[in-house]
Formats: structure tokens, sequence, C-alpha cells
């Protein structure tokens, strides 16, 4: 009778901790689905980015990122709520540290293109220098040349304005899968 009792707690300790074991696993590999997911969308969105960037490109990557928002808001929600996303937790910090990463990337795209705005507004204003020093000369080749180069240069810097804001609102809505509204 001790020895069955014996076995019967060994048994049940056993199916416990398998249990407990087996929890964790299924944890563990719901937040890495979560956090392939978000890897996988950022990668995406910045391959449909492209470069140089477009505004039809970014609003590709803008649709590919609020169509796969709400879905994986939900799974961040149902984490939560189940347990399994506790505020401190170690599958949190790892989350956490995943978006970061991933707001990152897409911040580098827009800093790349924030680089290459700000060295079209150098030429730009190379451009208007030299329309201004030859201002006395508006008839001239030179004029017409400069005074065409600062038109074209200024359209230039337009779109980089309106690309600017389109790859804001990209990192803005992939912030946003982290709202708690």
């Amino acid at each position: 009778m001790k020895r069955a009792l014996l076995t019967f707690i060994g048994l049940t300790l056993a199916a416990v901790l398998i249990m407990g074991f087996s929890d964790s696993v299924s944890k563990i590999s719901e937040v890495n689905s979560v956090i392939n997911e978000l890897s996988v969308l950022t990668d995406n969105a910045i391959r449909n980015i492209d470069d140089p960037p477009t505004l039809a490109n970014i609003a590709t990557a803008r649709n590919l990122i609020d169509e796969q928002k709400q879905a994986i808001k939900n799974k961040i929600k149902a984490l939560r709520d189940s347990g399994k996303l506790a505020d401190n937790s170690d599958a949190n910090l790892k989350l956490s540290v995943i978006h970061d990463a991933n707001k990152n990337k897409l911040a580098a795209v827009y800093d790349k293109f924030v680089a290459k705005s700000y060295e079209d507004m150098k030429k730009m204003n190379k451009a208007k220098g030299l329309l201004i020093k030859l201002n006395s000369q508006k008839s001239s080749k030179e004029f017409k040349a400069a005074e065409k180069d600062v038109e074209s240069l200024a359209a230039i810097n337009e779109a980089n304005l309106d690309l600017l804001n389109a790859l804001d609102t990209v990192v803005e809505s992939y912030k946003s899968i982290f709202d708690e509204k």
C-alpha cells in the first residue's frame, strides 16, 4: 500500500512537471511565433519600400502592416490575457527587444532617405547660389541652365517631402502594433 501511494505521488509529480514543462514550451512557442510574424512583417515592409522608395511602394508597405497589425495585436493581447506574456517576463522582454529592433530597421530606411533628401537640398542650395550669382545675366545659357536645375531640384525636394511623410506613416503604423488601445 505504501509503495502504491509513493508510486502514485511520484507519477503525479512527474505529470505536474511534464505539464508545466509542456506549458512553458507552448508559451515560448507562441511568443516566438509572434516574434517571427513581427520580423517577417518588418522585412517584407522594408523589401516593399524598395530603394529608392516610391509613394506606391511605401503605400504597399503601409498596407501590408495595416492588414496584419490587428491580428498581431490580438495575439499579443491573448498572450497577455492568458499570463503567457507577463509584464516582467523574459518573453515580454524578448518581444519588446524584437519590436524595438524592427522599429530601428524601419527607422534606418527612413534615416537613409533623410540623408538622401539632405543631399538633394544641398544641391538645390548650390544651384540657387549659382542662379543668384548669374542673376545679372538672365539671358545667358548658364542662367537658364541654373534656373532649370533649381526648378528640377525643387520638384525633387517636394517629392522627397511627400516620401518622408509617407515613410513616417509606415513607422507610425508599425509602432501602433504595441499600443494598448
